[in-house]
């Protein structure tokens, strides 16, 4: 096989590792709406501060993910494509990596009840 087969193999196997992330920070979003309801209905009296946490880490663990996107996309820029098309890409992946920063900071400084991802 040839350099660009075993590249693109690479990168397809860090890619399912990202969607196994993906049902993994699903999962723990869902469990942490789970305990912000059991604080509201009184059954545990610490949910909220554990939700916020667990929502904490998630924004960390999808930054991480958006900075590897915008690494790649800067890495593997097309040459086949117009750079208009390319520039756009790279523009967004930025975005999404300054809406990450803006999230994480949001709900790190945030007040109790303007929690974020509800």
């Amino acid at each position: 096989m040839n350099d660009s087969i075993i590249k693109k193999l690479k990168e397809l196997k860090i890619s399912d590792i990202i969607f196994i992330i993906f049902i993994i920070v699903s999962i723990s979003g869902i469990y942490a709406n789970h305990l912000e309801k059991n604080e509201e209905l009184g059954k545990d009296i610490n949910g909220k501060e554990k939700a916020h946490n667990i929502r904490l880490i998630l924004l960390v663990v999808g930054l991480l993910i958006y900075l590897y996107f915008l690494q790649s996309k800067v890495r593997n820029k097309n040459d086949a494509v117009s750079d208009f098309v390319n520039n756009l890409d790279i523009l967004a992946s930025i975005l999404f990596v300054i809406a990450g920063v803006i999230f994480i900071y949001v709900e790190y400084k945030g007040e109790d009840d303007a929690i974020i991802l509800e």
